[in-house]
């Protein structure tokens, strides 16, 4: 009997008969070493860029990538859509509230007044006498005329018999309105400079609906214009810093630190002496954080040097006219006899109230960006939180020590910085939720905030439908009252 396979062939196993062995399970290869401290660019550099490094901690996605064809149009769509929904907050019923703020009549009777000046004018003249603003026949020398020069770029289009003090009134309006919509552009364009497309649309949704802001983009005063030159000349400037990306090209920093510095004198002209400073140290102080702090300084004080020049040619005019209106402003900036310690101490308190008022219902919401920078749950995010933090601290210090009387309009600067701040506290919270943690701040600020908001929602209608008796009765201002009728409706 021959021998079976098994048995005849040696070596031979079971297995071999009953059919092929099993794969064997499959090895796991082994875990990436993790960097000690930096991580992996999000995309690949080209030979013309570097790396791109984030700091320790932080994911690919947290910066934002540069922008292509199909992102930069998204960007100006979302951008237009906020415009579009503030828009008739600021325009709806322009013509019908009348003058009862005594800086907007000035402002106005001004321009009126040195308007007809021009037009009463035989021949051109020079340029620098059509210039002049005019207040009961006197040149004013003293004080900025970037204001007036707005409003006769107004009223270019008027006709001399049409030109009724209502029209008049409504264009230098117009000019406040739409430098409000400027001004909630440049927040946006702020903050996508440093943290990406939702804590830019979360700044300017925030500034779009602040009702102290509406209130000055619905009067003709130099506040919202002065604004929005300078959170413009800001903006520019972290658009050519691009802090926590790559490197920005010589041209981009050409670009941007050329139109920080227009916008700079501009804000300057409009706004007076006192604007300069706010402006123009804080984001100094923000290039002294960003890489590449060199480049960065020397970009800036070439715009500061802009911006004088973009001065130059009114100061020329004035000391021609009066030789010591210099003093005048030295003056507003540095006032001699200056009020006692007490006294500057109260101002201060009083504006630090007052941005605790206007930044409602976010007003604790800044107090938690204040703090949120030193909370372990921004590790990876702390160095582009300071961005916004120290922007923050350094205009929320100068204001309070300037010097003033302690009003609302000295204290609209930290409007769009406050803004800034909060979108990036909320960018942080939204990414701390996607990976399902939920900080203190949000699971104790939000309702507060809710409540703060059902609660204002039923007061503003209220006010708004006993608007005239609570104003016969004392308990409502008219000069709050009838320039912002309309803006509540909508915001």
């Amino acid at each position: 009997m021959a021998d079976t396979p098994h048995e005849s062939t040696p070596g031979l196993t079971r297995t071999r008969i009953l059919g092929p062995s099993p794969d064997p399970p499959p090895i796991a290869p082994p875990e990436p070493r993790r960097a000690a401290r930096l991580t992996q660019p999000a995309t690949p550099a080209t030979k013309n860029e570097a790396p791109l490094v984030l700091p320790r901690g932080a994911k690919a996605g947290d910066a934002p990538a540069p922008a292509r064809g199909s992102d930069r149009l998204v960007l100006w769509l979302v951008l237009l859509a906020i415009l579009a929904i503030m828009l008739p907050a600021v325009l709806i019923d322009l013509r019908r509230p009348a003058v009862t703020m005594p800086r907007e009549a000035a402002a106005v009777a001004v321009s009126i007044e040195t308007w007809r000046r021009q037009t009463a004018m035989d021949s051109p003249g020079w340029l620098g006498d059509r210039l002049l603003p005019l207040r009961d026949g006197r040149s004013l020398l003293d004080q900025a005329p970037g204001t007036t020069w707005l409003h006769l770029c107004a009223f270019m289009s008027l006709e001399k018999q049409a030109a009724t003090p209502q029209r008049m009134v409504y264009r230098a309006r117009l000019v406040s309105a739409i430098a409000a919509l400027v001004a909630v552009a440049g927040v946006f364009w702020a903050g996508y400079a440093i943290g990406g497309l939702n804590p830019a649309v979360i700044s300017a949704f925030l500034l779009a609906g602040c009702p102290a802001f509406l209130y000055y983009g619905r009067v003709a005063t130099a506040d919202m214009p002065a604004l929005a030159f300078s959170i413009v000349s800001a903006a520019a400037a972290l658009w050519a810093m691009r802090p926590h990306r790559r490197p920005p090209s010589r041209g981009r920093q050409a670009l941007g630190y050329a139109v920080c510095g227009l916008a700079l004198g501009c804000a300057t002209l409009v706004g007076g002496g006192l604007v300069f400073i706010p402006v123009f140290l804080p984001v100094v102080l923000i290039g002294l954080l960003v890489p590449q702090r060199s480049a960065h300084i020397t970009g800036l004080f070439a715009a500061g040097g802009l911006a004088m020049m973009t001065l130059f040619p009114w100061m020329v005019i004035v000391h021609d006219q009066q030789p010591d209106a210099w003093t005048h402003w030295i003056a507003a900036v540095i006032p001699h006899g200056t009020n006692h310690f007490g006294d500057h101490l109260q101002v201060a308190g009083l504006r630090l109230l007052l941005i605790l008022l206007v930044a409602m219902p976010w007003s604790l919401w800044m107090v938690f960006a204040i703090a949120q920078p030193f909370s372990t749950s921004s590790v990876g995010w702390r160095s582009r939180m300071f961005i916004g933090w120290a922007w923050f601290v350094a205009v929320l210090g100068l204001v309070v020590v300037l010097p003033g009387e302690g009003a609302l309009h000295e204290v609209l600067l930290l409007l769009p910085v406050t803004a800034v701040l909060i979108g990036q506290l909320f960018r942080r919270l939204v990414d701390l939720s996607s990976e399902g943690r939920h900080a203190r701040v949000w699971r104790f600020g939000r309702w507060p905030t809710l409540g703060l908001l059902v609660t204002l929602s039923v007061l503003v209608p209220l006010g708004l439908g006993l608007e005239e008796p609570l104003i016969d009765s004392g308990w409502l201002h008219d000069t709050i009252a009838y320039p912002v009728h309309w803006s509540y409706h909508l915001c």
